[in-house]
């Protein structure tokens, strides 16, 4: 199945335009489920959402619908995948209360993030769980913004731990050949 989705929900300029006129913003997330199936929350990227947000989440939206979401940036960009254990533990735990709403969940990395960091990445990748504890298999996706990581070293790598690749439309970035 595919799963088409936004960045995103709470937009305040979507009301009248995509939400229905006078939908309270606390609303706004079970009126986009009525649109998508999908959805990715960026707000992870800015810290783990508190488990209360992650329940309401979940009862907004009906039992067919997906969340993605990003891994925080003080993993990704902060401290660059090194001692983030208990970071990883904490977030991965939040996002396992998502069940089989969840969906895959992107390390996204900033333009310095280079191809020298390849092995702190396999690493990192190595000790990601599979899956959660009640079985829901967790889903992992890689965004780099350096091209240098585009080697067949880099795809294997994604192979070999199931992560999906995730390409950028930048300058940085070459296009796409549709």
């Amino acid at each position: 199945m595919i799963y088409l989705g936004t960045q995103g929900w709470s937009y305040k300029s979507w009301g009248g335009v995509f939400y229905p006129s006078g939908t309270p913003s606390n609303r706004y997330l079970a009126a986009y489920a009525t649109k998508f199936k999908a959805i990715e929350i960026d707000s992870t990227f800015y810290g783990t959402p508190r488990l209360t947000n992650v329940e309401k989440w979940v009862n907004d939206t009906p039992d067919h619908f997906r969340f993605a979401a990003k891994f925080p940036k003080l993993i990704t960009h902060e401290k660059m995948l090194n001692g983030v254990e208990s970071e990883t533990a904490f977030f991965l735990d939040a996002m396992s209360k998502f069940g089989a709403k969840l969906g895959p969940l992107c390390l996204q990395f900033a333009y310095d993030f280079a191809p020298a960091k390849r092995e702190l990445l396999d690493e990192f990748l190595a000790s990601l769980p599979q899956t959660t504890r009640d079985g829901t298999r967790f889903r992992y996706a890689v965004e780099i913004r350096h091209r240098g990581w585009l080697q067949d070293w880099f795809f294997e790598m994604l192979k070999k731990h199931r992560a999906a690749l995730v390409l950028v439309d930048r300058v940085a970035m070459p296009k796409l050949a549709l």
